[in-house]
């Protein structure tokens, strides 16, 4: 991919995102720690993620990726 095909690529992506909003029980090794690539709330045992990403899918696998990185247990 050349530099124009890949200016192209983010500025479509950038043009097709969309926020979501993803909920998880807040798993028992979590470490908050750092700064979080969304917006985030915990309240009562749960996690909520606000996330820009051009499907559910990839907002699904964003906020998983990132429980998994701060899980210590």
């Amino acid at each position: 991919m050349n530099s124009a095909e890949y200016a192209k690529y983010i500025i479509d992506r950038a043009k097709n995102l969309e926020k979501f909003t993803i909920s998880r029980v807040l798993p028992s090794g979590f470490r908050l720690h750092g700064t979080a690539p969304f917006d985030l709330q915990i309240k009562k045992g749960h996690i909520h993620c606000e996330v820009y990403a051009v499907s559910q899918q990839e907002a699904d696998t964003m906020v998983d990726q990132y429980l998994q990185e701060h899980n210590d247990g």
